[in-house]
């Protein structure tokens, strides 16, 4: 069984306390590749040589909407150039979030169209982050001409908003989300949309169900694949095989390379 998280915050200083072991349980149980997203210029370089230490740990650069007050106009043409010089696999996490303060919504407009277009001229898939602003994205997408694909991380909006990006060749990322009962539209989704997932934990965020108001670890991925192999009445190795197939298909650099970055 192969397992393959497509986002996972590897390098962030809260996971350092367990990292190591949660990577080998992780490792022991057939999960083998993190994409591992950047968020803002500052932590790029660190980022970068976090993977190439990191044995099956691949890196995204991006400038994050979270962080919308620390981006700088310089940051783009810095990341114009590392995508150049370091082959990253995707470009991420990048995106719009109604749900910040301050919102710095035409900043926020600005930067990720910037960085879908230098996207699409690398020829590189974007990982996005999207709340609250699905139509705003999806006009952004359509306006750079963006044609590479990716995934739209930690999806939680319904199949008409999952439609235009799935038209597009983007997966939806599912995560610690659906391991709560509530979740009962991502259940009836999930079961609905068989083709269009990718699996994450976006660890040290998004607990799962059991978990709640500890840093998420990158092994609780396992317990993620279980509630979607329930879902979808599948044994964990065959939706294991799913999942891993539908990521490589969106994420092309993870199925060529050869040693991690």
């Amino acid at each position: 069984m192969r397992v393959i998280d497509s986002h996972c915050h590897l390098d962030f200083t809260e996971l350092r306390p367990w990292l190591q072991t949660s990577l080998a349980q992780a490792r022991a149980a057939g999960v083998d590749t993190w994409l591992v997203p950047g968020v803002t210029a500052a932590t790029w370089q660190s980022l970068l040589e976090f993977c190439q230490q990191q044995p099956g740990a691949y890196p995204a650069l991006g400038l994050h909407p979270y962080f919308i007050a620390e981006h700088r106009p310089q940051d783009v043409v810095w990341l114009a150039q590392l995508l150049k010089q370091q082959a990253p696999l995707a470009v991420g996490e990048i995106g719009l979030d109604k749900c910040i303060e301050p919102l710095h919504w035409q900043w926020q407009l600005q930067l990720c169209e910037q960085q879908l277009r230098l996207a699409e001229q690398a020829g590189l898939p974007v990982i996005l982050h999207v709340r609250k602003a699905h139509q705003e994205m999806q006009a952004l997408l359509k306006q750079v001409g963006f044609s590479h694909g990716g995934i739209v991380h930690a999806f939680s909006g319904s199949a008409e908003q999952a439609e235009p990006y799935l038209r597009r060749g983007f997966k939806l990322g599912v995560g610690g989300a659906l391991t709560y009962p509530r979740a009962q539209r991502l259940h009836r989704l999930v079961k609905a949309l068989p083709d269009a997932w990718v699996l994450e934990t976006d660890a040290p965020s998004m607990p799962l169900m059991g978990y709640q108001g500890e840093p998420n670890l990158p092994h609780r991925i396992l317990e993620v694949l279980q509630h979607i192999a329930q879902l979808w009445q599948l044994s964990p190795e065959q939706a294991a095989a799913r999942l891993t197939a539908q990521t490589l298909q969106v994420l092309p650099g993870l199925a060529a390379a050869k040693t991690p970055c």
